[in-house]
């Protein structure tokens, strides 16, 4: 072939084709570079969404009472959604542009999370005045209109109950309706409105909103059909250890709270010498913040090292009242002195409830199983897979779903650390949230594929076991945006940002340590528990503990004059993560900074606001009713009682105003005379295996017919 011949096909063809994959492969460097840019677009706009959160957290006092909690969530989603839009190059006032592209915001907050989603709504007939309409009876109008609809006249929505019969026909609804709110339909037919939300043909629009907050939680059954062993559960959990429990077992009713540690690890708590570890929580709580001159109170833990404080005359309370004055003084001597005995009060507050609520939950939930979690998640999800048209991809997640049916681990392992990692207790509860917050995210995602109308397949991606416990670790932001024009390709991507610096969470590797006579001295420095340049020389009492929050985000505290909490800088050896290896609290020579970081944990824990706390961590059993007639002995013996309530009718037998008598080694008095009925709380701190039952509160009376008089004897348990 000629040269002109080969030039000629070279530029006829080889050129095009040249030209075309020059063109092709630009434009895919192109869309990986907009990929890029949007990723990085997408996780400054998370960021600047948790960095709104962490600074409304830190200077809002009731940042943690849910309300106002998710007012704050609320605002830092604006946040989001404007910072995304600015980086993108457009107004923030493109909010209504981008929310499309937004199948769903995640919020992990300490003890449950919120979803910001696209919900289908029904659309509710309104007036000129944006009025929810209800049927109803209009004062002004008589008469029914002939075809079904509404009437309108004068610029208002009528609605006639001449004759309700005909009226509903002509609205075409049943007359049963009256009073009920008036919704939008699609209905060819000319049946424009129904008050049915069942009904088909109901007109539905995409509203954004964030739903509801959902707590970490699971329900438990165990042996229902036996009703002594009976186990009816929910336990509530949390980012940590600390758990809320509620129902039954056995014939007890019980609602409890703590935090979950380590089985024996407190060998005893104590007030100059009595062990509280036989007391209910709460009651331990009371008696060691009391107080009193010369008042001692000490935690021992099984290895023999112990946090001790001797009270001086003050209490608690009287405590709290010093510190705000100081504070308003900005005495930062006098602040550094109580805030050291609060948090060596509040550790050894800590342990002892801690370890009176573990060995109540190893004692009594021992044999419960991760098999005994009930299934409704995994069935709904069933369900859910099978009839939500457009569903899409939603088998390629079903494996995350957790089956417990399939599992056999006891969950309250009494021989391992619940605060392990690798522990029965941790992996089951990390399993639990990880199947609501999946379940959740991926219902969310598959239903705005209903009325999506952007031509996007939207669903939830697969998340990385990496990504998810840095997830379920911290309070964390999940931004997902998918849908987006992004060159060659439609943009699918999410973004996490994980936060320590908040007024939800305690982070143990988060906090940090000074000596209280340097405290608030700009020029001394705080360190972490295991930096090699902290030198622990003085007693575990002589120190001060604070978290990553109070030093990044300090608070005024005098509208006045701006006072802060801390002065002190950081370390820079333990500042930045990897520059030691950290440092083995077990070891010999460690004893001090061990029981320094016990310390710190347990007052920090002991502060912290928990949005799912109860007001009285119980158990309660009636053993005789008597409108009822029943009447039983207590499932638990006296050991586990922590009070009776007994309730009496009207008594009029005997001599005297006033019945006095003697149960469990205290006077009680009840009035004669009295046509109402009377409840006397009785305390029980009785060390015995024996139960209650009625003829042994009547024979512990002993005073003719006031025995007789009891109409009802509640047990409340420890």
């Amino acid at each position: 072939m000629k040269l002109q011949g080969v030039s000629i096909i070279f530029v006829l063809i080889v050129v095009p084709i040249i030209l075309i994959l020059s063109f092709y492969i630009q434009s895919q460097v192109d869309t990986i570079a907009l990929q890029t840019s949007y990723d990085t677009k997408l996780l400054d706009a998370t960021y600047d969404t948790m960095s709104a959160f962490e600074l409304n957290t830190a200077n809002e006092d009731l940042s943690s009472v849910s309300d106002s909690l998710r007012t704050i969530i609320e605002a830092s989603n604006n946040i989001f959604i404007n910072t995304l839009a600015t980086n993108l190059g457009m107004s923030n006032a493109s909010k209504s542009y981008l929310q499309p592209y937004l199948p769903a915001i995640l919020y992990t907050l300490y003890d449950g999370y919120y979803i910001y989603a696209p919900t289908n709504k029904p659309v509710v007939a309104s007036d000129t005045k944006g009025q929810a309409i209800v049927i109803e009876e209009s004062a002004e109008h008589t008469g029914c209109f002939s075809t079904p609809g509404l009437r309108y006249a004068d610029g208002y929505y009528y609605y006639d109950l001449t004759d309700e019969s005909s009226y509903a026909s002509c609205l075409g609804v049943p007359s049963n309706d009256f009073g009920q709110i008036l919704y939008k339909t699609n209905d060819a037919s000319g049946n424009q409105y129904t008050t049915n939300i069942n009904d088909e043909e109901i007109y539905y629009e995409t509203d954004y909103v964030l739903k509801s907050y959902m707590p970490y939680s699971a329900r438990y059954q165990k042996d229902l059909n036996d009703e002594n062993k009976k186990i009816d559960i929910t336990i509530n959990y949390t980012l940590d250890n600390y758990l809320t429990i509620e129902g039954n077992i056995g014939n007890v009713y019980y609602t409890k709270a703590g935090y979950l540690i380590e089985k024996d690890l407190v060998e005893e708590v104590t007030v100059n010498g009595n062990n509280l570890l036989n007391y209910n929580d709460q009651e331990a709580e009371e008696v060691l913040k009391n107080g009193g001159y010369g008042t001692q109170i000490s935690v021992t833990f099984q290895d023999d090292s112990e946090i001790s404080y001797t009270y001086g005359g003050e209490n608690y309370a009287s405590l709290e009242s010093d510190l705000e004055i100081a504070k308003r003084d900005s005495d930062q001597t006098k602040i550094a002195e109580i805030t050291n005995k609060m948090q060596q009060i509040d550790a050894i507050v800590y342990y002892a409830k801690s370890a009176i609520f573990s060995n109540w939950v190893y004692n009594n939930l021992e044999n419960l199983y991760e098999s005994d979690a009930n299934q409704d998640l995994l069935n709904d999800y069933n369900y859910v897979s099978a009839n939500i048209s457009k569903a899409v991809n939603v088998e390629d997640t079903k494996p995350f779903i957790v089956n417990f049916e399939e599992r056999h681990n006891v969950i309250f392992n009494s021989s391992s650390d619940p605060e392990a990692k690798d522990s029965s207790f941790n992996s089951h509860k990390m399993d639990i949230i990880r199947n609501a917050i999946q379940y959740n995210l991926n219902l969310a995602m598959s239903t705005y594929n209903i009325t999506a109308t952007k031509g996007f397949s939207f669903n939830m991606p697969v998340i990385t076991d990496e990504e998810w416990d840095k997830i379920l670790s911290h309070v964390s932001i999940v931004t997902f945006m998918q849908g987006f024009q992004c060159g060659l390709k439609t943009y699918n991507n999410y973004a996490i940002v994980s936060s320590t610096n908040n007024e939800l969470t305690i982070m143990p590797k988060e906090i940090y340590y000074i000596h209280k006579s340097t405290f608030n001295d700009e020029n001394a420095t705080y360190h972490k528990i295991d930096c090699p340049a902290f030198d622990v020389t003085s007693g575990v009492g002589d120190y001060i503990s604070f978290t990553s929050k109070e030093v990044k985000y300090d608070k005024i505290l005098d509208n006045d004059t701006v006072k802060y909490d801390h002065k002190n800088y950081a370390c820079y050896i333990c500042g930045i993560d990897g520059n030691y290896s950290g440092i083995d609290l077990n070891a010999t020579g460690n004893e001090e900074r061990k029981m320094l970081y016990y310390t710190a944990i347990g007052a920090q824990r002991q502060e912290l606001y928990k949005m799912n706390a109860i007001s009285l961590t119980q158990g309660i059993e009636v053993i005789y009713d008597k409108q009822k007639s029943s009447s039983k002995e207590s499932s638990r013996n006296l050991r586990e009682i922590k009070e009776l309530e007994i309730t009496f009718g009207p008594v009029s037998a005997g001599v005297g105003s006033v019945v006095e008598f003697d149960l469990y080694g205290n006077l009680y008095y009840l009035n004669r005379n009295i046509a109402n009925s009377q409840t006397i709380t009785v305390s029980v701190h009785v060390d015995d295996d024996r139960t209650i039952q009625l003829s042994d509160v009547q024979n512990a009376i002993g005073e003719a017919g006031v025995g007789n008089a009891i109409t009802c004897i509640k047990v409340i348990y420890k």
